[in-house]
């Protein structure tokens, strides 16, 4: 598949912001948990664990890694996309 370079930006950072969505997410479930009475450890720990696998990914993530901005977009965006209309 050739792409032009204005699309080929455009898809990393979406990839980029997708990630960025997902890390916030987990961010505000642990703080929104750990405001509670007796917050659940486990989930935190869960949460923590995939907050920081997301930074990795998002740490890692090449313009050129096509493979991995595609899986992105077909993993991840759709779960951000439902997250934003509940």
């Amino acid at each position: 598949m050739t792409i032009s370079t204005t699309e080929k930006l455009a898809r990393y950072e979406t990839a980029q912001e997708t990630i960025g969505v997902l890390i916030a997410i987990r961010s505000k479930w642990i703080y929104e948990e750990e405001q509670k009475p007796e917050p659940n450890q486990d989930l935190i720990k869960q949460w923590r664990a995939e907050k920081h696998q997301f930074q990795y990914e998002l740490d890692e993530l090449l313009i050129d890694d096509d493979e991995k901005i595609e899986t992105i977009l077909n993993e991840y965006a759709p779960i951000v996309k439902a997250y934003m209309a509940s």
